[in-house]
């Protein structure tokens, strides 16, 4: 049977502590006819979510109890299905939470006679006042609507608002929530303002002219630090150095303009989050080379161990997934249960894709890749779909709905055996194998850009 479960991502971030590890005590109750555990993961570092996970049954009547560690004041993720909130907690505090499965964001509650409850109770009257000021449905009339500067005063008076709330209720709140709030809110406040320029574009799906916004629009971003800040790294203050970086006018478009911009412009715990997370990106692209010093660079540096280690697994598997190297062989079934090889199709082109039902990208993509396919059919090329659906059932309903034509194999999860040497943590992951079996492109162009068709007549034609 199919277990449902219930997760609640704890990003552990201790703000003005050194204290030792201590814990709170949660007495829970779910309103929930799936879930039947509740998992709890402290998430010591936002920039790589990964971490170990505490699992706790859900009892008969809804109800969990458990005692987490913390150290400092701690921010927590509450994820419930596919919706969350954000909970903020003090070691020793006991509270009670209850959720349900339907409504998470709008049946949460928390209570307690502690600093835990109150700033729960607080946090939830303020994220109710700006959904006040700004109606998910007016917000995205701003998008659409405005010109950039236009937008930028619009988001500027909500974040003056909010400001003036937190000013109205400061007396009492804890001293750690304060201190967080004052420190973190100047990049927050931006963070509606960059989401702009895609939201915009999305919005017009993409078509037309989308000017830059004018240099006004990110001057009071570029007065914020990025230098010299308090450790433990703040997770406001990445969110908006990663989207500010990306944005600007002097880095937009361009990965190696983006690196380039982090390691003249920021340091210390900053500088490492910022260089891994661009650093892991590259590996999607399809040549590596102007990259490799910067990678090389970070593999030699101080930066985090774990930061460290992920960027050479990596860097690793792109070596072996490079142009010219041979694609492992496997074997699995395909829709009338008979063994299919990938070495079956020695001496064909192949367009080997690894794809999920459950993967949105993926699924965006059909109706592009079968318009693709339409354009190729008279070309000599084999469209070879490899499912990572654990479920026959999903697998077959997508393929159906999909309708791609093609050859479609499923292996039984990401880690399924046939498929160990891939090392698959995701998908989509694409290839073109030429026909000696060996890779001629890796991690094509997504089909959804338009350039299937011409990518692949460019290979067949310089092969």
């Amino acid at each position: 049977m199919l277990i449902r479960t219930l997760s609640i991502l704890g990003l552990l971030m201790a703000f003005l502590s050194t204290h030792a590890q201590e814990s709170i005590h949660v007495i829970g109750r779910i309103d929930s006819a799936y879930s039947t555990e509740i998992r709890f993961i402290p998430q010591l570092d936002f920039v790589q979510y990964k971490n170990d996970t505490i699992t706790v049954p859900i009892q008969e009547d809804g109800s969990f109890e458990v005692s987490l560690p913390l150290t400092g004041y701690t921010l927590f993720r509450t994820l419930l299905s596919r919706e969350y909130v954000n909970l903020r907690g003090f070691p020793g505090d006991t509270v009670q939470v209850y959720l349900s499965e339907q409504h998470v964001d709008e049946s949460y509650t928390v209570t307690g006679d502690n600093r835990t409850a109150a700033l729960a109770a607080y946090r939830k009257g303020y994220e109710a006042y700006f959904a006040q000021l700004a109606p998910r449905e007016a917000q995205i009339q701003h998008y659409r609507d405005d010109e950039a500067m236009e937008f930028k005063a619009y988001s500027d008076s909500i974040q003056d608002q909010k400001w003036a709330y937190f000013q109205a209720h400061k007396d009492s709140l804890p001293e750690e929530y304060i201190h967080y709030f004052e420190s973190t809110f100047p990049y927050s406040r931006q963070m509606m303002s960059l989401n702009y320029l895609f939201n915009h574009k999305a919005l017009h799906n993409f078509q037309g002219d989308f000017p830059m916004p004018p240099e006004a629009f990110f001057a009071d971003m570029r007065e914020l630090p990025l230098t010299g800040l308090e450790s433990p790294l703040n997770e406001s203050v990445y969110d908006f150095a990663e989207k500010f970086i990306s944005n600007i006018p002097e880095t937009f478009g361009s990965s190696l303009k983006k690196i380039e911009y982090i390691q003249a412009n920021t340091d210390g715990e900053l500088r490492e989050a910022l260089m891994f997370s661009r650093l892991r990106s590259t590996f999607d692209m399809q040549d590596l080379t102007e990259f490799l010093p910067h990678i090389e660079a970070f593999l030699a540096s101080d930066a985090k161990e774990s930061y460290r280690k992920e960027i050479q697994e990596d860097h690793d598997k792109y070596l072996r997934f490079m142009p010219g190297k041979a694609l492992p062989d496997f074997e699995l079934l395909d829709l009338d249960g008979k063994p299919v090889k990938l070495s079956d199709f020695r001496g064909q082109w192949v367009s080997l894709e690894f794809w999920a039902s459950w993967c949105g990208p993926c699924r965006v993509q059909a109706p592009h890749i079968r318009k693709a396919m339409e354009e190729l059919k008279d070309a000599p090329i084999v469209f070879l779909f490899v499912s990572v659906d654990e479920d026959e059932e999903n697998w077959r309903k997508a393929v159906e709905m999909d309708q791609l034509g093609g050859i479609h194999l499923r292996a039984q999860g990401l880690k399924a055996i046939q498929l160990k040497e891939y090392q698959l943590t995701g998908v989509p992951v694409s290839f073109y194998v030429n026909p000696e079996g060996v890779i001629a492109v890796s991690n094509p162009i997504q089909p959804m850009n338009g350039r299937m068709v011409q990518d692949w007549l460019k290979v067949i034609e310089v092969e």
